[in-house]
């Protein structure tokens, strides 16, 4: 498994921290990506050990339209 993690300084209206539900989260991490100017990745969270969330964003190959996914490897 890899695991890629990363930090940015955003403005607190579009930080994904400070979101009041899921899709609020959702939505300004694929924005904070779109800004970034990242083509694909994959988000997630771990409590206690444990993945509760998983969700892909983007394009594993952007000219053939393939969406990034669990097995994509970035």
């Amino acid at each position: 498994m890899l695991l890629l993690t990363g930090s940015t300084t955003c403005k607190k209206a579009t930080d994904p921290a400070s979101a009041n539900s899921i899709q609020e989260f959702e939505s300004r991490l694929d924005d904070l990506r779109k800004v970034a100017n990242i083509r694909g990745m994959v988000g997630g969270i771990i409590k206690n050990g444990q993945v509760i969330w998983v969700k892909n964003y983007g394009y594993a190959d952007k000219q053939k339209n393939i969406a990034v996914s669990n097995s994509t490897y970035i």
